[in-house]
């Protein structure tokens, strides 16, 4: 059965790979959204001002709409966005304080995209998420005894103070929860929505409010839920909000303490998503991933020289090691060369191409696949070197790209260009370094056919 073992190793090294070296970039999901929409820029607009302006906005362009939603300008995305209805995956449309206008903004798959692949690997949700579970065998089982199975009703309780009173007060909905209709309620002047972020702030903590949603704006059962920032507390907040009275500004209803089963979810979702501790915390975790990305990658590589030496005092088994030499270098080189690709492909492509995520997407993959091809057609050493020097070339010629695209210059952009190039010298220190062992390798062949003559 050692065919299955070294198969079941290499199958789960090569998906491993994969998930931590994008998990490595979603850490700075968003500095990477922001590189590859270079359209977004900085204003300089607080919360209390975005937030006053939002309203205006969307009371002029949206006034009979039944849910506002408003990204306030955080330290990590400083833009104003805004969305109408309930959609949370609807398109934000960026909001320019100083023309009062929508920004265009160039459509791209931006830092989320490597979000999705490290936990889907971009494969039907279902699917991709189981994969990924069975490759990284880590579950908490403890909560299944809790709730039955049950993982919805875990859920429902996890956020059911963000949930609370969104049944009983709709009076400004479609239908109650007994399913019958319901007047709607009569008109009301909505409070200035800048005046919900102090009280906010008072129960989540200064500049931790992320985000506004305005239900029934313009009612007198207008309602106002604030959301905050991710990274507010180790334990995930993802579905905690207050929610106050639009009209009033009376609070309805503070983030509830939750029960110790929840609060160990949401901790140790936490600890995964990384969104507390700000920029040094972010940091740890990227060296810490990038680290185990080379502990994955070289063990790949060192049962490769084993099986080599196995095969050559056997002299059989040259199919099996020529396809797994291939098959790593295009799972390791070949997709750290489409995830470059994909940064170029964010700048390079034409701005109004309609469909243009969708490209972004199709050139990463199409990158990656020829990766395979070239590692299968060139010998080993030669692939692994001439792919890693690809890298090296895209990662530091990525702030020369980024200069001649940008349309504006910041903080931001500039620190990711600078990492990137970091990323490409040490990747060339490893090509430089394969490049010496293979030069080596050939040296001591005739020396060693010598001495046995």
């Amino acid at each position: 059965m050692s065919w299955l073992h070294g198969w079941a190793g290499l199958l789960l090294g090569w998906l491993l790979f994969a998930i931590f070296l994008t998990g490595t970039l979603t850490v700075f999901d968003k500095e990477i959204g922001w590189w590859m929409q270079p359209e977004l820029r900085d204003t300089g607009l607080d919360q209390p001002k975005a937030a006053r302006f939002a309203q205006d906005w969307l009371a002029r362009e949206h006034g009979g709409a039944a849910v506002w939603s408003i990204d306030l300008p955080t330290e990590r995305s400083p833009v104003l966005k805004v969305s109408t209805g309930e959609d949370r995956h609807a398109e934000r449309l960026v909001l320019d304080p100083e023309s009062g206008t929508v920004v265009p903004v160039r459509d791209s798959v931006g830092g989320n995209f490597f979000f999705r692949f490290h936990y889907s690997l971009h494969l039907p949700r279902t699917l991709g998420i189981w994969l990924v579970g069975l490759a990284a065998l880590a579950m908490l089982v403890a909560l299944d005894a809790l709730y039955g199975g049950d993982r919805m009703a875990m859920q429902r309780e996890a956020s059911s103070g963000a949930r609370a009173v969104a049944g009983g007060m709709d009076r400004g909905g479609r239908r109650s929860q007994d399913g019958e209709p319901v007047r709607e309620a009569p008109p009301a002047e909505l409070l200035p929505l800048e005046a919900f972020i102090a009280p906010a702030e008072a129960l989540f903590g200064p500049g931790m409010v992320a985000s506004l949603r305005v239900r029934h704006p313009g009612r007198t059962s207008a309602r106002v839920e604030a959301s905050p920032l991710l990274g507010s507390r180790i334990a995930l907040t993802k579905g905690v909000a207050a929610i106050f009275e639009g009209v009033s500004g009376r609070l309805l209803q503070a983030p509830v303490e939750t029960r110790p089963s929840a609060l160990t979810q949401r901790v140790m979702a936490g600890l995964h998503f990384a969104q507390f501790g700000g920029y040094p915390m972010r940091w740890l975790y990227f060296l810490s991933s990038a680290v185990s990305c080379a502990m994955i990658a070289s063990g790949l590589v060192l049962f490769v020289i084993r099986q080599r030496l196995k095969v050559a005092e056997a002299n059989a088994g040259q199919g099996f090691l020529r396809l797994v030499e291939t098959l790593n270098v295009g799972a390791v080189a070949g997709l750290m060369l489409g995830c470059v690709a994909l940064l170029w492909a964010a700048r390079l492509l034409p701005a109004d191409l309609p469909g243009r995520a969708g490209w972004e997407a199709r050139l990463f993959f199409a990158v990656w696949a020829l990766a395979f091809v070239h590692a299968w057609r060139r010998p080993p050493v030669a692939a692994w070197r001439e792919q890693l020097w690809a890298v090296v070339l895209l990662c530091m010629g990525l702030p020369l790209l980024g200069g001649f695209s940008a349309l504006s210059v910041d903080r931001t952009r500039l620190l990711l260009e600078l990492s990137v190039f970091l990323c490409g010298a040490v990747l060339g220190w490893v090509a430089w370094r394969v490049g010496r062992a293979d030069a080596a390798d050939r040296l001591s062949r005739p020396l060693e056919g010598a001495v046995r003559c």
